[in-house]
């Protein structure tokens, strides 16, 4: 009866080391194979962009044609923050042999912040003629156009396997 069940044993022994290329870990005891993580952090941004065309002026004191001609005028920000990234490719997923207590836990702990103040402007126009006495005055300017991108990711947490 002992002589079978050492026989048995030995046999799940086998088979058991047979398929470890299979599992990405085996852990025996207590609190084998865990991964803690604990992340604070933040991200302020003040962002501030600007053109301008315009604010020209002509004077022409005679007669004849007289103008102001400008280009468009464009503004643009793009922020993008990542705050508390954890990437963990630990083979701590349910192919794991966990034999015991504790074994095989992931605690991730994050606490993160993103403050963005992000301020566009673009301004076209302004423009002057003054002046003629006999002719024609014209202003042309071009578009305005501002804009504004914001990304946060705070606190991202990705557990895979190592297979």
């Amino acid at each position: 009866m002992i002589k079978k069940i050492a026989i048995s044993a030995v046999a799940g022994a086998v088979m058991l080391a047979s398929a470890m290329p299979t599992f990405a870990a085996f852990n025996l005891g207590l609190g084998n194979g865990n991964v803690s993580q604990t992340n604070v952090g933040g991200a302020v941004n003040t962002v501030n962009t600007t053109s301008k065309t315009g604010g020209n002026s002509n004077l022409a004191l005679g007669a004849g044609v007289q103008g102001v001609v400008t280009g468009g005028a464009t503004s643009a920000s793009n922020v993008q923050n990542q705050v508390n990234y954890n990437g963990i490719s630990c083979g701590c997923g349910l192919s794991n042999i966990n034999i015991g207590f504790g074994n095989g836990n992931v605690a991730q702990t994050n606490m993160g912040m993103a403050t963005n103040t992000v301020n566009t402007t673009s301004k076209t126009g302004g423009n002057t003629n003054a002046g003629a006495l006999v002719g024609v005055q014209a202003t042309g300017t071009g578009a305005a156009v501002s804009g504004a991108i914001v990304v946060n990711a705070v606190n991202t947490n990705m557990i895979g396997s190592s297979n």
